[in-house]
């Protein structure tokens, strides 16, 4: 017999994985809509779960919303989502809520000219509508772009995080390709 833990294997009858994935993206839907930090998000989770309910900051006011994502925690585990997903839901979250800050370490790590920091920075704080170009310093080449848009900037759904988040990963991949290399415009 082995001593291995068996992941929870889906009802595909009731949607399997793939509804466990629209409940945690009807959560991150919800949260995103009523501005529910990561921290509120843990304080739900544990009073969906029955535990922890100490923990619970009461000398804040809980916002109606609070009490709906705690009854879709609820609702969704009793629908068989696993727990861990949930778990893994607020990990991610707390990495989410991080994204500027790392960001901005990554951008400082770089071998780009101050104005080239500053440009990043600007994007991500204050939304920026125009085109990012990565380019190649040594021959022009251009190695990575992404159009920011009225639709997207102005998204209310959309945050600096998510920004952060799409630009780091162009960063890096622009990084990976030819070092310290890197050219940083941006044309609004």
């Amino acid at each position: 017999m082995s001593s291995e833990v068996k992941k929870p294997q889906p009802n595909m009858r009731e949607g399997g994985v793939e509804r466990w994935e629209e409940f945690l993206q009807d959560i991150v839907l919800f949260c995103r809509q009523h501005n529910i930090s990561n921290e509120e998000l843990v304080e739900a989770y544990c009073m969906a779960l029955g535990t922890n309910q100490e923990n619970i900051d009461l000398s804040k006011p809980l916002s109606e919303q609070f009490f709906q994502l705690a009854q879709k925690i609820d609702e969704y585990s009793k629908q068989g989502l696993p727990l861990d997903y949930i778990a893994n839901l607020i990990k991610k979250g707390k990495e989410f809520e991080n994204m500027t800050h790392t960001f901005n370490e990554y951008v400082d790590s770089l071998s780009l000219s101050d104005a080239e920091k500053k440009i990043l920075r600007s994007i991500i704080e204050k939304k920026r509508i125009g085109i990012l170009e990565i380019s190649n310093k040594v021959n022009g080449k251009t190695l990575w772009d992404i159009k920011l848009n009225e639709k997207i900037v102005n998204d209310p759904l959309i945050k600096s995080q998510d920004l952060a988040m799409k630009i780091l990963e162009g960063l890096k991949k622009c990084h990976i390709r030819c070092g310290d290399n890197l050219m940083i415009t941006f044309e609004s």
